[in-house]
């Protein structure tokens, strides 16, 4: 657990209050993405552009466990899909 106190000091910088910004996206489902840059390409620059980015994702990045049914609860991605999180992330520039 992180204290207040310990983010407070996290966003000063020689005492001077820094200002960070944060995107809060809903549930983020990869399921059956075929193209990895499809999900988020709307929204790329806006992530880019942003401090941080919190989603919750909502799948397991796992092949289907073998004899896994449809049927059964479950939400499994391809990880492959996963590379739309780190192309959504990826800038060319690096924030201080």
């Amino acid at each position: 657990m992180v204290a207040a106190n310990d983010i407070s000091r996290a966003l000063t910088h020689d005492g001077a209050k820094m200002t960070v910004n944060m995107i809060m996206t809903g549930d983020v489902n990869l399921m059956n993405v075929a193209d990895p840059g499809v999900p988020f390409a709307k929204v790329a620059d806006e992530f880019r552009n942003t401090d941080v980015v919190f989603s919750n994702l909502e799948c397991c990045l796992c092949e289907t466990p073998p004899g896994h049914s449809v049927s059964n609860e479950g939400f499994f991605a391809d990880p492959k899909a996963g590379k739309a999180l780190t192309l959504a992330a990826s800038s060319g520039r690096h924030r201080q």
